[in-house]
C-alpha cells in the first residue's frame, strides 16, 4: 500500500470516527478534570480511541470485517450484532444525531428561526450527493473534507494553548476516571467498527490488496493514523476545558461548554468556526456512517437492494428521525447502546486472540453473558430494581457487566471441554 494512500486512508477513517460527541466530550472531561486532566485523558483514549482502533483491526485480524464477527459467534449471533450494530449507528442514532447536533451548535446560535426540519433537508441532500457513488467515498473524506476538518480544530487549539487566559483548577469531581471511562463509552465509536471495517475493506480492494497480509498491514496502518490523530486532537480539546473553562460552568451541557470557551478565545467569529467545525465533523461521520450501512444492506440483500437505493432509504428515515430533536435521540440512546455496546467490546478483545480461541462456544457464551449483565445494569441504572448490581466489580467504572461476561465465557470453555470428551 503506498503511502499516499495509507495517509488518506488513515485521515478518513479518523474523520469517520470523529463526530460530534468526540468534539464535545473531551472540553467538559478537562473542566471536571482540571489539573489532572492528563490522567482523565489517559481514560478516555483507552476506552474511546484504543478499543475502537483495537476493534478495526481485530474485525480484519480474525476475518475480513464484519464476517469476523459471524465466523465468531455463528451466522445467526453475527448477522443479529452486526445487523444492530450498524443500522443503530447508520440509521437509528449516530447518523440523524450529526444532522440534529450541526443545527444545535452552527444554525440555533446564529438564526434560532430556522427550523430543524428546513435544515435537516439540506444537511441529507449534501450527505446523500457525498454518498451516492460507492467508490468515492474514502476519498472524499480523506482527500477533501478531513483538512479542512482538522485544520479548523488545530486552529482553534493552538489558538487556545497560546492564550494568556489559561489557567487551570483543582478537579470538581471526585470520580475521575470513572467518569472518563464512561465518557468514552458516551462517544459510541466501538460500536461503529462493524460498518467502518466493511468501507475499509472495499476500499483496500480497489486497491488491489487481496491478501490477507496485505489487508492486516493496511488495517494497521489505518488505525494507527487514525488513533495518533484522534488522541492529539482529544488531549488538545482536553486542555482548553481544563484550562479555559471556569468551574463555574459545570452545570452547562458539553456543546455550551465548548461554545463558552471558543467565545472567549475568539469572540462570535470563533462561534461561526466552531460551527464549521462541528458541520465537519459531522458531515465526515455522517457520510461514513451512510456508505457503511448501504454497502452492508446491499450485501445482507444479496444485491437485492442496490448501494444507490439503499441510500436513499436511509437518507428519508436518517431526516425523520433527526427530527426528534438531539435531546429526545439522545434519551432513547442510551439504554440500547448500554446493552448492544458490552458483547460488542467483548467479542472484539476475543477476536485479538482468535488464533487461540478455536470454539465458537466460548465466544458465545462471553457475548451473550455481556448482553444480560448490560441489560441488568441498564434496568438499575434506569429504573434503580436491581440493588445489589452497584457493588459488583468495576460497576462504578461503566463495567458493571464484564463479571456477566467472564462467567459466560467460562461456561463457554466447560461446554467446549465436555463437548471433546
Amino acid at each position: 500500500m503506498k503511502k499516499k494512500n495509507l495517509l488518506v486512508s488513515g485521515l478518513a477513517l479518523f474523520a469517520m470516527f470523529f463526530g460530534a460527541g468526540n468534539l464535545i466530550f473531551p472540553p467538559y472531561l478537562g473542566l471536571m478534570s482540571g489539573t489532572s486532566w492528563p490522567l482523565a485523558l489517559l481514560g478516555f483514549i483507552g476506552i474511546e480511541v484504543v478499543m475502537s482502533c483495537l476493534g478495526i483491526y481485530a474485525l480484519f485480524y480474525a476475518g475480513d470485517g464484519p464476517e469476523a464477527i459471524s465466523n465468531a459467534v455463528g451466522a445467526k449471533a453475527g448477522l443479529l450484532l452486526n445487523t444492530a450494530a450498524i443500522f443503530l449507528t447508520g440509521i437509528i442514532i449516530a447518523a440523524p444525531r450529526t444532522a440534529a447536533t450541526t443545527y444545535e451548535m452552527l444554525v440555533k446560535p446564529i438564526n434560532s428561526h430556522i427550523p430543524l426540519w428546513a435544515f435537516s433537508i439540506i444537511f441529507f441532500v449534501v450527505v446523500y450527493l457525498l454518498t451516492r457513488k460507492q467508490t468515492s467515498l474514502v476519498d472524499i473524506i480523506g482527500r477533501f473534507l478531513t483538512p479542512v476538518l482538522t485544520i479548523c480544530i488545530l486552529a482553534l487549539i493552538i489558538i487556545g494553548i497560546v492564550s494568556p487566559n489559561g489557567h487551570s483548577h483543582q478537579p470538581i469531581t471526585d470520580h475521575l476516571m470513572e467518569m472518563s471511562i464512561q465518557t468514552g463509552y458516551q462517544a459510541m465509536d466501538i460500536i461503529s467498527v462493524a460498518g467502518f471495517s466493511l468501507v475499509l475493506g472495499q476500499n483496500f480492494t480497489q486497491m488491489g490488496l487481496t491478501s490477507r497480509k496485505e489487508r492486516l498491514k493496511a488495517a494497521g496502518g489505518t488505525c494507527f493514523i487514525a488513533g495518533l490523530l484522534l488522541a492529539a486532537i482529544y488531549a488538545g480539546l482536553c486542555f482548553l476545558g481544563a484550562n479555559l473553562a471556569a468551574p463555574g460552568l459545570k452545570d452547562v451541557s458539553q456543546a455550551a461548554l465548548l461554545v463558552s470557551i471558543t467565545s472567549q478565545l475568539l469572540g462570535s467569529w470563533g462561534v461561526r468556526l466552531l460551527g464549521i467545525i462541528t458541520a465537519c465533523a459531522c458531515l465526515t461521520t455522517c457520510v461514513g456512517l451512510f456508505g457503511a450501512t448501504a454497502s452492508y444492506i446491499e450485501e445482507l440483500s444479496h444485491g437485492k437492494i442496490k448501494y444507490g437505493k439503499a441510500i436513499i432509504g436511509i437518507t428519508i428515515i436518517n431526516f425523520l428521525i433527526c427530527n426528534l430533536g438531539l435531546t429526545n435521540i439522545i434519551r432513547f440512546a442510551s439504554p440500547i447502546l448500554a446493552i448492544i455496546v458490552p458483547p460488542l467490546m467483548v467479542i472484539v478483545v476475543l477476536l485479538l486472540a482468535s488464533s487461540h480461541i478455536h470454539s465458537s462456544a466460548i465466544y458465545q457464551g462471553a457475548a451473550l453473558g455481556a448482553f444480560i449483565g448490560g441489560f441488568f445494569v441498564m434496568l438499575h441504572d434506569s429504573f434503580k430494581l436491581l440493588a445489589p448490581l452497584s457493588h459488583l466489580p468495576l460497576y462504578n467504572y461503566g463495567f458493571g457487566w464484564i463479571s456477566f461476561a467472564i462467567i459466560g465465557g467460562l461456561c463457554g470453555v466447560l461446554l467446549t471441554k465436555l463437548k471433546r470428551t
